[in-house]
């Protein structure tokens, strides 16, 4: 799977978010003659968007995108890692100034949406040639499920599982929940494809999986504190 942080549209879109903050923080730093201030960047503590590395150090593709933006925008920013279900609280109430959410944030007050950053699927997976029945019908299957706790998989996958006899495994990351598929502990795993990709070339298992269904694409989007802009 290509690196998103490889393609045209996403440059283009980060031009865009650089210009933004230079409009609404920098020149807001110069009138005032003074420093641009620091931006918490609030990203998810969760593989492959943020996570520490072996020195401790923030690392994924949430936060190489966040470095990414301090560099275009000259603008300095500290990496926060929190669980994913607390994003969004910490920009609303002010704690953060910045995240990549879902677009389905729109909606929510005392944030704003300066850009978009990438497209993703939910995508259902299991172990090649494990199970025979159609994942499609459920309704009288006691199977299990993996889902990445807090992750959002949006309306029609809620759709898909309505009525259906299914235990649902809370998993950290999708990274744990590929290992628990292959322990066959788990009968399936849902994840967004981003996520499904790196645990797998991580992993190096990928012949041993194969996807069951594809659910609706979301963008992804960074969203800016209204408490920042002010």
């Amino acid at each position: 799977m290509k690196h998103f942080l490889c393609s045209g549209i996403f440059f283009n879109c980060i031009r865009t978010i650089c210009l933004f903050l230079q409009v609404f923080i920098v020149s807001n730093s110069t009138a005032a003659n003074t420093e641009p201030p620091s931006l918490r960047f609030a990203v998810y503590d969760s593989l492959p968007f943020g996570y520490l590395d072996d020195k401790g150090r923030p690392q994924g593709t949430v936060v190489d995108i966040a470095h990414l933006i301090a560099t275009e925008a000259n603008i300095p920013i500290k990496i926060d890692l929190v669980p994913v279900s607390r994003a969004l609280r910490e920009l609303t109430t002010g704690n953060a100034d910045l995240t990549i959410l879902l677009d389905r944030a729109n909606s929510v007050d005392s944030i704003e949406q300066i850009g978009l950053i990438e497209s993703t699927r939910t995508v259902l997976i299991r172990l090649k040639n494990e199970q025979t029945f159609d994942a499609s019908d459920l309704s009288n299957k006691n199977i299990s499920i993996g889902f990445v706790r807090g992750a959002y998989y949006g309306k029609e996958f809620s759709a898909f599982l309505k009525d259906k006899t299914v235990q649902q495994i809370q998993v950290v990351n999708a990274q744990t929940g590929i290992e628990l598929l292959l322990r066959k502990r788990i009968d399936y795993l849902s994840s967004l494809e981003i996520s499904l990709a790196h645990a797998l070339i991580t992993q190096v298992k990928s012949e041993q999986i194969e996807p069951v269904k594809f659910f609706k694409t979301y963008n992804s989007a960074l969203y800016i504190s209204s408490h920042t802009k002010k």
